[in-house]
């Protein structure tokens, strides 16, 4: 059977749900709140979990700046470690993961669960139609819980979940 339009029934809406950190994350789809969470895709990001010392080929590089004393070295200071830069990286992997999904059709809305800075980097990196989809975000970890516990995690967005798809 086919559907179309606003006579489409709220069970054939498909939501996609990404449960993601720095080092990994799950791509779950379901029919809604109470409907089984399905395992679409899973990502695992092993570069993230290396130390710094890893990571960091040298120590940070040197300038020379002058001023009215006259020229010193300093050492750069970055706020991005490379711990961040490769989180960023990923960000834009599931952003492009996600933007597919949404020019192929394959999703009418989209959840985000994430730990809070990962959450930020991600929502920076999405784009704009992509970002109309989003229905909920939760900014916690919870890459480590079991599919079938997840929805007990979901609390409130369990209910903005419902109202989305009542709203659809």
């Amino acid at each position: 059977m086919r559907w179309s339009g606003n006579c489409i029934p709220k069970w054939v809406m498909l939501t996609w749900i990404l449960v993601a950190h720095r080092t990994g994350a799950r791509l779950f789809q379901s029919r809604g709140p109470g409907a089984p969470l399905d395992l679409a895709q899973s990502y695992s990001f092993a570069e993230a979990r290396l130390p710094d010392r890893e990571l960091e080929s040298d120590k940070a590089g040197r300038v020379f700046k002058v001023s009215a004393r006259g020229g010193a070295r300093a050492a750069t200071d970055s706020e991005r470690t490379a711990h961040d830069h490769l989180a960023e990286n990923f960000a834009r992997t599931l952003a492009t993961t996600l933007e597919q999904g949404r020019n192929q059709d394959k999703f009418d809305a989209l959840i985000l669960v994430a730990e809070p800075k990962f959450l930020g980097m991600l929502r920076g990196v999405l784009g704009k139609q992509l970002q109309k989809k989003i229905i909920g975000t939760l900014s916690k970890d919870l890459t480590a819980i079991s599919e079938f516990e997840l929805p007990q995690h979901l609390g409130e967005l369990l209910d903005v979940w419902t109202d989305a798809m009542l709203a659809m």
